[in-house]
């Protein structure tokens, strides 16, 4: 990854055009924040160093980003680092918080009707009608509202 003065003209100008190709500046204006331009996009990010790991956030998409905004969130950061926060791990714990959301919603028919629509199709014809034949006379009546943290199966 070069480093150079990142500006607009760059941005602009600097195109990728082999898929899976990228190119990556970092700033020499603002310590941590870099640019990776792909063929689709142009994004900005922001690499800190805390407690001997390393970390990369996304800050957002250039030019809905602008340069100067992605200098003044990397700023922000940089001082929130210096003081313990973690925009990452926090991020991390919100993900897990949405997905226990999710789950308590989900019930198990919910998680029935997905088997049948992906794991089914892939069986034996005999194996999915004996399948079907229990889930719809057995296990969807009996538990089918119930939500699937309740069962204890996934934790």
């Amino acid at each position: 990854m070069s480093k150079q003065q990142l500006t607009d003209l760059l941005l602009r100008k600097t195109k990728v055009k082999i898929s899976g190709q990228r190119i990556e500046f970092s700033d020499l204006v603002c310590s941590g924040l870099f640019v990776r331009i792909t063929v689709k996009s142009t994004k900005f990010g922001f690499r800190y160093r805390l407690e001997g790991r390393d970390y990369r956030d996304q800050l957002g998409e250039y030019p809905e980003c602008s340069l100067k905004q992605a200098r003044d969130q990397a700023g922000r950061l940089r001082i929130q680092i210096k003081d313990g926060y973690n925009p990452i791990a926090k991020k991390k714990k919100q993900e897990i918080q949405q997905c226990k959301e999710l789950m308590q919603q989900t019930s198990l028919k919910d998680v029935a009707k997905k088997f049948k629509v992906h794991h089914l199709p892939q069986l034996a014809a005999n194996t999915q009608k004996a399948y079907l034949r229990e889930l719809e006379n057995h296990i969807i009546p009996l538990l089918g509202r119930v939500a699937i943290v309740e069962l204890g199966i996934m934790h």
